[in-house]
């Protein structure tokens, strides 16, 4: 693809879910979302994927972290101790509290399963994400009437339609995350 592919000039940009115009005017834009603080994890065992887990703050990445473990139960062990690290600031002056598991998201296809089932065992109630499962219809106020072939389809789609109405954005400083979007 890298050889023969033909790439989106700007302008041509009609048929893509993040183009780079979409990311710059959304982070231009700023944030109106006001949903707390989410971990989003994507669960890797072996090759050259990496796991990473991403802290987002009312709609704006700020944190990331990534590693590589052939061990599911470090990852689940690193994934608890974010969790910890990335709490919520509490009412009283220098009170953390642990993220709750509802706002942490382990897409549950392959590995992640036990990962979830682990973190669960801890007492960290995790969000399995099922990228395979068909679409679920959330937001219907935000995606509308469209339909998707799967579930993935329709998390790419929402996010998009988010960036789109001011509801978050990814940072200039997250360069990887925005050249993995624009594929």
């Amino acid at each position: 693809a890298h050889v023969l592919g033909l790439f989106a000039r700007e302008g041509q940009t009609a048929d893509l879910v993040f183009p780079r115009a979409l990311l710059e005017a959304a982070e231009a834009a700023g944030c109106r979302s006001r949903q707390g603080r989410h971990v989003g994890v994507d669960v890797s065992r072996a090759g050259g994927d990496e796991c990473v887990a991403a802290l987002w703050e009312d709609g704006v990445k700020t944190d990331e972290s990534a590693w590589t473990s052939p061990d599911l139960m470090d990852t689940a062990d690193r994934i608890y101790a974010l969790a910890a690290r990335w709490g919520e600031v509490a009412p009283a002056p220098g009170l953390v509290v642990p993220l709750p598991g509802e706002r942490v998201h382990v897409d549950v296809v392959g590995l992640g399963g036990g990962v979830v089932d682990r973190l669960r065992q801890r007492g960290l109630c995790a969000d399995g994400v099922d990228f395979g499962a068909s679409p679920a219809g959330d937001w219907p106020d935000l995606i509308g009437e469209t339909r998707f072939g799967g579930r993935r389809d329709e998390l790419h789609w929402g996010l998009r339609r988010a960036l789109q109405e001011g509801y978050g954005h990814l940072p200039a400083r997250c360069a990887e995350s925005r050249r993995e979007a624009a594929w």
